[in-house]
């Protein structure tokens, strides 16, 4: 019984053999086609699919608040006890992204961190490798709060997995704690399995009861749900208790319109890029369709080379069953080793996409190809494999076996057969279309980010972020001292034009906002004024090529002898004092009731620091040497940044030297140049144009491929005809012409479907798109344009071939 399997087995290996051309041509596009679809479906599945590393991670929201002018934001302290009142929810916790400065034999490092509830890892159902998690004594006042907990990371790569350092005393920011345990390998903070620096230690968040302040939205809540709690039942049980609470206190005025409310914490995780994945699924899916109908329109063509060979075979007693066996066999051949190559190229395809997606797209660095994956793969193996059988079984059927034998070398070409693989061209058309569209408005979007001006000139700098220990720097003036040694000692560095410090770098997301007063006006009801605070030494707005709109930007004289100075940018002026100059008015910070009055001196550009596509936020700036006195506390922790006339790259040498030789103990972090860091901003939508654009042209490729192999089996075809209108006096320019719409005629069909399509599915874009409609006419008009282009010049090969036919030769032949 094994004997006919093995037989065509031997034959379909000797025909593809016979064809190595087609052969080719038929694995190089199914590898392709496959390779994409398992690399995008592995990250379908490894980003969107697969279950978080937490303990029943369906059953973990995030909880946010929201209020007027801010969509989602952290809670407060006291908002963090009112919400353990809520019984949908089991446990309540909080955290807070931080770093800090690891000390120890192997010099400093800043290592990131998180400031956390001591209840956090019992919410997210995560146990320790080693030791223990924090205890509930260890997050109050007087409490033994001196402990940090490791990640298996950071245990391993510094202190090389020695299991003794659970117990250990080691220095966090200069000062001792005890190691009291390890967590599993790949345990992340629900907010950072998008980031390039995850915590890596854990310190004790320490919260005092009796002393809550309501006002100070600092943390991020993690909650667990009850057994029958759905986070749209939290989310109402939360507002009831916010309700209740305002009722008696009046702390959230009705036009604050504030909020609370929970989210599935696997949504929190990819819900940024959950439209997009989808997108490049269904994308990637339309490519290995348009793959699998180029080798089905390859077939029909080899299948007309064959027509005589089955014919035979089928006179000879091969019966219907024999031949249909016969292609299943050779359709297999071509899907599994389609399939094979395919899974190299999805091997390939994956390391691309983890280097362009880093930092972009969360978990992507963890995606491989799993058996679920390879399952997937090897079902539409079979697929593939039935359709390339069922097309040439079923037009080899039309007509009759006996009626190919009986038909002549060459035939008429113009029946069914080829209106058949014509119509595969015009659904290549459409698909392809498809695609160039959506990655159409992708490019047009992206280039409308890259037009956005981030209010600073990246060009030529160089940053990187400093901490300073409080045991090394107690006071105000240790801290201003040690920025002002820096910016110095930087400023003599060869090419080195400025150097400034700020506390928070553009596009670094939120930064916060910060109540205020004016002096001489009252707020619209009863909210006070409110912008977003920075932080800043003399030299940054020079270094950071901000422009100075008015006045003047800060001096070395804006000390903590001379208070008073702040700097407000062009959208607090145009906020507050519209259609007048500001300077001269005075700000009143709220941080306490001896807080000074700050006199506006000078107006500067807009920066974005939030995000690119948020219009810059009214922001005020005060100089960090009067931070200690008017924050109440001095800004230990600041990015530097470095303009130089050459390439900032080139400087890390000279400040880790510089850096090494005022403090050995103050690590350098974070270093990057600016024009990188304004590059991130814009690196999930350049991940997803990339991919798209790659898998448009791909299949825009394939689609021309496919019209010109109809079109040049066309013209051998039709050569007697062609031959008979040239003798009988047709210019070449007729001939071409006719070639020409016996091709273009389904890619006009297809074109015009495709437009139709492109028309509803370009809606999934919507929410991915930035100063582009999904119905943009310029690029629903240049990509038709272009693909029909594209199709002429397909075309145009077989029917310049066609007009350098000799008549004579050919009806000699005939």
């Amino acid at each position: 019984m094994l004997d006919a399997p093995r037989q065509d087995l031997r034959y379909a290996l000797r025909q593809l053999g016979r064809s190595p051309g087609f052969a080719a041509v038929a694995l190089l596009t199914l590898a392709l086609g496959m390779g994409a679809t398992t690399a995008i479906f592995s990250v379908v599945r490894g980003v969107l699919l697969r279950p978080l590393p937490y303990g029943h991670p369906d059953r973990v929201v995030m909880v946010w608040n929201r209020w007027t002018g801010y969509d989602h934001t952290w809670i407060s302290p006291a908002e963090l006890f009112d919400y353990r009142k809520a019984k949908g929810l089991t446990a309540v916790a909080a955290f807070s992204p931080d770093a800090a400065n690891l000390e120890g034999d192997q010099g400093a490092e800043r290592v990131a961190a998180g400031v956390v509830t001591p209840g956090i890892f019992d919410v997210l159902g995560v146990s320790t490798e080693r030791g223990r998690t924090f205890r509930e004594e260890e997050g109050r006042p007087g409490g033994p709060s001196d402990v940090v907990m490791l990640t298996d990371e950071l245990w391993r790569r510094r202190y090389g997995a020695d299991p003794s350092v659970v117990g250990r005393r080691i220095v966090v920011d200069g000062a001792p704690r005890t190691v009291v345990g390890i967590l599993p390998p790949g345990v992340r903070l629900p907010l950072q399995f998008g980031s390039e620096r995850p915590a890596e230690m854990f310190v004790p968040l320490v919260l005092d009861p009796a002393n809550l302040t309501r006002g100070s939205h600092y943390m991020y809540g993690v909650a667990r749900l009850a057994p029958d709690a759905t986070a749209a039942s939290v989310t109402a049980e939360l507002r009831a208790i916010i309700g209740r609470l305002n009722a008696k206190t009046g702390d959230y005025p009705p036009q604050m319109h504030f909020e609370p409310f929970a989210v599935p914490v696997l949504d929190q995780v990819v819900g940024a890029v959950r439209t997009a994945l989808w997108v490049l699924l269904g994308a990637v899916a339309l490519v290995l369709l348009i793959a699998c109908v180029n080798i089905a329109n390859l077939l029909l063509a080899r299948l007309e080379a064959r027509r005589r060979e089955f014919a035979v075979r089928s006179a000879l007693g091969a019966g219907r069953a024999a031949l249909a066996r016969q292609l299943f066999v050779e359709g297999g051949l071509l899907a599994v080793g389609g399939a094979v190559l395919g899974i190299g190229v999805a091997l390939t395809a994956l390391r691309l996409l983890s280097a362009l997606g880093a930092g972009s797209v969360p978990r992507l660095g963890d995606v491989r190809l799993d058996l679920p994956v390879l399952g997937v793969t090897a079902l539409v193996t079979a697929g593939c494999a039935l359709l390339f059988a069922l097309a040439p079984l079923l037009h080899l059927g039309r007509g009759g076996l006996a009626g190919r034998l009986r038909e002549g070398g060459r035939g008429a070409m113009g029946g069914p057969r080829l209106r058949f693989r014509r119509a595969l061209v015009g659904l290549q058309t459409m698909l392809a279309l498809v695609l160039l569209v959506g990655a159409g408005l992708l490019v047009r979007s992206f280039w409308g980010l890259t037009a956005l001006d981030p209010g600073v000139r990246a060009g030529g700098v160089l940053s990187f972020r400093i901490s300073l220990p409080s045991a090394e720097f107690p006071g105000d003036g240790d801290v201003t001292g040690f920025y002002a040694r820096i910016g110095d000692r930087l400023r003599r560095i060869p090419g080195v034009r400025d150097a400034g410090a700020v506390r928070a770098l553009p596009l670094s997301g939120s930064i916060g906002d910060w109540n205020f007063d004016i002096e001489g006006r009252e707020p619209p009801g009863t909210r006070p004024f409110t912008a977003d605070w920075q932080v800043a030494t003399p030299g940054y707005f020079r270094s950071a090529g901000i422009p100075l709109v008015s006045g003047r930007t800060f001096r070395a004289t804006d000390d903590a002898r001379a208070l008073g100075a702040i700097v407000i940018d062009r959208a607090f002026a145009d906020r507050f004092w519209p259609g007048e100059s500001p300077l001269g008015h005075r700000i009143r910070i709220h941080a306490g009731d001896e807080a000074p009055w700050m006199t506006v001196v000078g107006v500067v550009g807009s920066v974005r620091y939030n995000t690119l596509t948020e219009s810059p936020h009214p922001t005020w700036y005060i100089p960090e040497a009067q931070s200690g006195t008017v924050l109440r506390g001095p800004m230990r922790s600041m990015s530097v940044l470095v303009r130089t006339s050459g390439d900032p790259r080139a400087l890390v040498g000279p400040v880790r030297g510089v850096l090494h030789e005022l403090d050995p103990r103050v690590p350098l972090a974070r270093v990057a140049a600016l024009g990188d860091v304004v590059s991130s901003a814009r690196s999930q939508p350049r991940f997803l144009m990339s991919v798209l654009v790659s898998f448009a042209l791909l299949a825009t490729l394939l689609a021309a491929v496919g019209l010109y192999g109809v079109m040049a089996y066309y013209v051998r075809q039709r050569d007697r005809e062609v031959a008979v209108r040239m003798a009988i006096g047709a210019q070449a320019g007729q001939v071409v012409g006719l070639i020409l719409r016996q091709g273009l005629v389904p890619v006009g069909a297809g074109l015009a479907g495709g437009l139709v399509v492109a028309v509803v599915a370009s809606r999934a874009l919507g929410s991915l798109l930035y100063g582009v409609g999904a119905l943009d006419p310029v690029t629903y008009a240049v990509v038709a344009l272009g693909f029909a282009l594209v199709a002429v010049l397909a075309c145009a090969v077989p029917a310049r071939r066609a007009t350098r036919l000799h008549p004579a030769t050919v009806l000699r032949e005939e």
